[in-house]
């Protein structure tokens, strides 16, 4: 005797019926597993996202500090350099004062005189062709003789 093969809707309706204890289980295993990895992926990209942007602040921090630094060494260099022009100047100004003491203020302004004095300086030593009368010594002349005697 030979039995009829079932049909196709015949086995659908006996898997329907045999149960699968677990699969259910499985599944929303699965679905709690994916949503946790889509969680975790959400989360690193925004981490990402937040380091991007970070090192976009840090980047212009650092050229900001750099273009600073720049305009403080350049300041530097120009106050050494306005430095330097101010110590030069000095100097002149010094020497400027020493041949101004060195003048004797109270002898008429004689052109040969003033000749000789620039020519022979702040040594109060009279040029070789000065005048054979020399008048009364006068005080700033004397501190002058008294300078050059030291």
């Amino acid at each position: 005797v030979s039995l009829p093969s079932p049909t196709s809707t015949d086995m659908l309706k006996k898997e329907e019926a045999i149960p699968w204890p677990g699969t259910l289980a499985i599944v929303h295993s699965y679905i709690a597993y994916k949503a946790a990895k889509e969680e975790e992926k959400q989360k690193l990209l925004k981490w990402s996202s937040d380091l991007k942007q970070e090192r976009e602040q840090l980047e212009q921090k650092v050229k900001q500090l750099s273009n600073s630094i720049s305009k403080c060494m350049e300041m530097k260099n120009t106050i050494l350099a306005r430095q330097k022009e101010m110590h030069s100047s000095l100097e002149k100004v010094k020497q400027l004062i020493r041949l101004i003491h060195g003048i004797d203020l109270s002898k008429p302004v004689d052109s040969e005189a003033t000749v000789g004095a620039i020519s022979n300086g702040p040594d109060c030593t009279p040029p070789a062709n000065a005048a054979t009368s020399t008048p009364a010594p006068s005080p700033s002349s004397q501190s002058c003789t008294a300078n050059c005697n030291q």
